[in-house]
């Protein structure tokens, strides 16, 4: 008899792995199966039968006959011979009124539709081509001898703490808080003490305001205040006991002279008689090189007036080169 089988030896060291065998050669390709026939179109099915004629609506009611109209008179017998005039044929009588149209006959129901033929058969599936020979598969390489395992190498000693890293950029700012809730309302402080009553504000206009334009572009090389082509404009109003008044002269200005001057002032006539002068006039100097057309105002209070009617009237002059004025115009307000 045999004996039991003895402890399992120690497993040998792993030999080398052997060389990979050679890859076996591919198939050849099986023949491709013919392509079946297409099978033939089914046959085209029954046309429906067309649906009925649908009834035809009624006739309708005849309208009514016109009444006739009267017979003429017949004429007297005349005496034998000479026939009687025919007597006037009577009016026809009015057209009846046309009848209703019938109303629509029904429309017939649609016939059925014919049955669907049968689809054709379908055609043979071709045969398959025969599966070409598997290709010889290659030997499999003989096992290598499995290596003996090395021996653990010495731990390495622990290497120095590095160097630590720069801090990280700060974290995205977290959202805000809910509003908090809205606190109560203290109580109303006590009432002030009432300031002294200010100063009197300085008195408006007196009614009366006159004020003219004269839009014409005009020019003077005059170098005392005058006239243009057309005189003014000018304003007129009543001063009263204050003798004061607030004018304005208005215009577009210019000089044809480099450096040179062009001035809008107003004399006064009337209750009281002013000549116009330089300290009460809107005036526009050429910086040089170019003649610059400026439009401005200036306004001026007037004191010491007379009461009564006044005119104010608009007056020009330069003090060198051609000035022209356009858009001119002076407003007048007399003050209480």
């Amino acid at each position: 008899a045999q004996g039991p089988a003895g402890a399992m030896g120690p497993t040998g060291a792993r030999g080398a792995t052997g060389a990979q065998g050679l890859t076996g050669l591919q198939g050849a390709k099986g023949v491709t199966g013919a392509k079946g026939s297409t099978g033939a179109q089914g046959a085209k099915g029954l046309t429906g039968a067309q649906g009925a004629k649908g009834v035809t609506g009624a006739q309708g009611l005849k309208g009514v006959t016109g009444a006739k109209g009267t017979t003429g008179v017949q004429g007297a017998k005349g005496v034998t011979g000479a026939q009687g005039a025919k007597g006037a044929t009577g009016t026809q009588g009015a057209k009846g009124v046309t009848g209703a149209q019938g109303a629509k006959g029904v429309t017939g129901a649609q016939g059925a539709k014919g049955v669907t033929g049968p689809a054709g058969a379908m055609g043979p599936t071709g045969a398959r081509g025969p599966t070409g020979a598997k290709g010889v598969t290659g030997s499999q390489g003989t096992k290598g001898t499995t290596g003996s395992q090395g021996a653990k190498g010495t731990t390495g000693s622990q290497g120095s703490k590095g160097v630590t890293g720069s801090t990280g950029p700060a974290g995205a700012k977290g959202p805000t808080g809910a509003q908090g809730a809205k606190g109560v309302t203290g109580a109303t402080g006590a009432k002030g003490t009432t300031g002294s009553r200010g100063p009197t504000g300085v008195a408006g206009p007196a009614s009366g305001v006159d004020g003219t334009t004269v839009a014409t572009s005009q020019t003077t090389t005059s170098t005392t205040y005058g006239d243009l082509t057309t005189v003014g404009p000018s304003a007129t109003v009543t001063i009263t006991s204050s003798g004061k008044a607030l004018v304005t002269v208005t215009a577009s200005e210019s000089n044809s002279g480099n450096g040179d001057q062009a001035f809008m002032g107003f004399a006064v006539s009337g209750a009281t008689t002013r000549v116009a002068t330089d300290t009460q006039a809107f005036i526009v100097k050429n910086p040089g090189n170019n003649s610059i057309l400026m439009q401005g105002s200036a306004t001026f209070l007037v004191t010491g007036l007379a009461s009564g009617s006044t005119t104010f009237t608009a007056k020009y002059r330069v003090d060198a080169g051609t000035g022209t004025f356009l858009n001119r115009t002076i407003v007048a307000v007399p003050l209480a």
